[in-house]
């Protein structure tokens, strides 16, 4: 009697757990479709980092612009001239220029304001008082070009000059302004405000597409051919099945976003604080997917269910400013905790930081355990077995 060879072992959690992963990862790399729309969201917050850098460009150089004295464009000579550089100027800089004869050619770009003040002219021939033209110019900015046209209107009745004035006010020639940041600069990021609303609304796509839609597109699709129940009546367990589809989709998640905020905020990249926000973000996503995949009987179902939910949340949101009911139904939703502490700590830091970001934390740890909760039952009653 020959000694038959041992059974072969059951491999271990952590060795099942590694397969279930490897699996997951098999199915990413036959759909190159969603690395694809990974890397869309990546680029996209690479757009929004270089457009963000163009509008601080655009803020400095207007920034600059307001610092630029007005000019006073005067004959050379002229007496008024040395009367306005003789007494207290204006609250706001002035240079004075003597030119024979004003250029529009010769202003520098940018400029603020000015004023050309042209010589007298004898008309005593004609029997009439000597005249003075003065013409104010503005750019953008008007209001600095109508303080320099008071200033120099009363320093022109302080010098009791008998003579009639005629003045007018102009813009610049064409050309002289700045030129406008072009794209998504009309959003303004040169504002930290912005940059942190586009900044989050980038981070919750990304998690909603890995974390939600890719979930609920492999799970139901494993669901509706049975490859999720044979995995489940496997020594695997449908416990352990559940927990690698979320380690799996957390960790691509989290992948995406350490990408994202390397572009916009890498100083956010060692704070505990978000990648925790993150992460229960993540797993209130996926336990929404979990859910919808259990109660969805085929792949296109579950996938029109997780879209009509988006949906659903941004109807919440743009109703819960004008119906009290929608914005307490909003603050049930874990969404609503996660945007608001991204939003925080993404955002220049202010003495209300702080209350956010912990009222945000707070939210998530009162609104993601209960779905946690149900995904778990829901999944282990139905989601795993054949529709």
């Amino acid at each position: 009697m020959s000694a038959g060879l041992p059974p072969p072992r059951p491999p271990g959690a952590l060795g099942a757990l590694a397969v279930l992963l490897g699996k997951e990862l098999l199915r990413l790399r036959r759909n190159p479709a969603a690395l694809m729309a990974v890397g869309l969201l990546v680029l996209m917050s690479v757009l929004v980092s270089l457009e963000t850098r163009s509008g601080q460009a655009q803020q400095r150089a207007e920034a600059r612009s307001a610092r630029l004295p007005c000019w006073i464009v005067h004959p050379p000579g002229d007496a008024f001239a040395a009367y306005l550089q003789r007494h207290a100027g204006p609250r706001l800089p002035v240079e004075f220029v003597a030119r024979d004869q004003p250029q529009a050619s010769a202003y520098p770009r940018g400029l603020p304001c000015a004023a050309e003040i042209g010589p007298v002219q004898d008309r005593q021939a004609q029997g009439l008082k000597p005249l003075r033209r003065i013409v104010f110019r503005h750019g953008e900015d008007r209001a600095r070009s109508e303080q320099l046209a008071r200033w120099v209107l009363s320093g022109l009745a302080a010098q009791a000059l008998d003579a009639n004035v005629e003045q007018g006010l102009q813009p610049f020639p064409a050309g002289h302004a700045l030129p406008p940041p072009g794209g998504l600069a009309k959003l303004d990021l040169g504002s930290g405000q912005t940059r942190a609303l586009v900044g989050t609304m980038l981070l919750y796509s990304a998690q909603f597409f890995v974390a939600c839609a890719l979930f609920i597109s492999f799970a139901a699709h494993e669901r509706e051919r049975g490859i999720a129940q044979a995995v489940a009546l496997s020594p695997v367990g449908p416990g352990l099945t559940l927990l690698a589809k979320f380690i799996f989709h957390l960790g691509l998640a989290a992948a995406a976003c350490a990408l994202m905020l390397a572009v916009l905020a890498p100083r956010l990249l060692g704070s505990g604080l978000l990648w925790g926000m993150l992460l229960l973000m993540g797993l209130g996503l996926s336990a929404v997917a979990t859910l919808v995949v259990s109660f969805s009987r085929s792949q296109t179902a579950a996938s029109l269910v997780g879209f009509c939910y988006l949906m659903t949340v941004g109807a919440v949101f743009a109703l819960s400013g004008s119906f009290p009911a929608f914005q307490g139904l909003r603050l049930l939703m874990f969404e609503h905790h996660a945007l608001q502490g991204l939003n925080a700590l993404l955002s220049p830091r202010g003495p209300e930081t702080a209350l956010r970001v912990i009222e945000g934390l707070l939210g998530l740890g009162l609104t993601v355990p209960p779905l946690l909760l149900a995904a778990a039952l829901a999944w282990s009653r139905r989601g795993w077995r054949q529709a």
